[in-house]
């Protein structure tokens, strides 16, 4: 059996952070994962993440004192190895290339599904980027590459293209998955 991927929850609501926890651990939807530590402020997380040495932070941007952007920098010396994942509810732009420049791994918004998080965790975990439905459109209109990537090695199904030109348009999972006929984990698995 794989050893588990070690979690720190981020996140100054004590309800956002235990729901988080629930999902992971207590309804075992998420297989793969187990929460090792939570914090409700930035200078808690950049001790845990130091001491515990996770390999996925879940981070909340806004915080009172320390807030996210800061505990990027910081987890970037303390914890190297350690992959994070923005779980925040603004979707601007300006947030979510802040968090990419500052080294964040992938960037999801508080509103999505819980199917929609899971994949989001399971591709960070692995060393791969995700982003969000809903903040995806942001490459586009900039149309500057998040990362340098290997061209695909198969050519993408006309589903598959069909999934990605709505969310190319801006369309989220949700939205997709009724205007297709289409249950949420199958766009996200087409995604």
């Amino acid at each position: 059996m794989n050893k588990p991927m070690r979690v720190l929850i981020v996140d100054d609501h004590p309800v956002v952070r235990a729901g988080i926890a629930f999902l992971i651990e207590e309804i075992e939807e998420i297989e793969g994962f187990e929460v090792v530590g939570q914090a409700n402020d930035g200078m808690i997380a950049v001790r845990l993440a130091a001491e515990l040495q996770p390999d996925i932070v879940l981070l909340d941007i806004q915080m009172p004192g320390m807030n996210g952007y800061d505990c990027l920098v910081q987890f970037g010396t303390v914890s190297s190895e350690t992959r994070t994942l923005v779980m925040s509810m603004h979707s601007e732009e300006e947030h979510v290339f802040k968090a990419i420049e500052l080294g964040a791994k992938g960037y999801v918004l508080k509103g999505s599904d819980p199917a929609e998080f899971e994949l989001a965790l399971k591709t960070v975990s692995i060393g791969s980027l995700w982003f969000s439905s809903g903040v995806s459109s942001h490459f586009i209109k900039r149309k500057q590459p998040v990362a340098e990537i290997d061209p695909p090695q198969t050519e993408l199904s006309p589903r598959q293209l069909e999934i990605l030109k709505r969310i190319a348009q801006g369309a989220s999972t949700k939205q997709i998955a009724f205007e297709l006929s289409l249950s949420v984990k199958t766009v996200e698995s087409h995604r």
